[in-house]
């Protein structure tokens, strides 16, 4: 079982750290791990482009380095997030 990949990116999935739940979205049967509580489905869509040399996300341009610095941050508070809901 693997959870959806959007854009693209690898899909990390840890069964023991399974915290799914409900979709927050009224008639919705779905399960989320998201912090909106919204399933895939009912998520506000990031709008997410690229050139050759930038990425821009939400209408703000990284350069390649640039993003993957801030994925690299954003995976590691992540990681940090759940480790204080165990």
């Amino acid at each position: 079982m693997t959870a959806p990949q959007r854009y693209g990116g690898a899909a990390r999935y840890y069964p023991q750290t399974d915290n799914r739940k409900p979709c927050a979205v009224a008639g919705c049967d779905q399960v989320t791990q998201a912090i909106s509580g919204r399933c895939f489905q009912h998520r506000t869509d990031i709008p997410v482009s690229r050139t050759q040399d930038a990425i821009s996300v939400a209408g703000i341009t990284f350069t390649v380095a640039a993003a993957r610095a801030l994925g690299d941050r954003i995976h590691d508070l992540a990681d940090e997030i759940e480790k204080d809901r165990t």
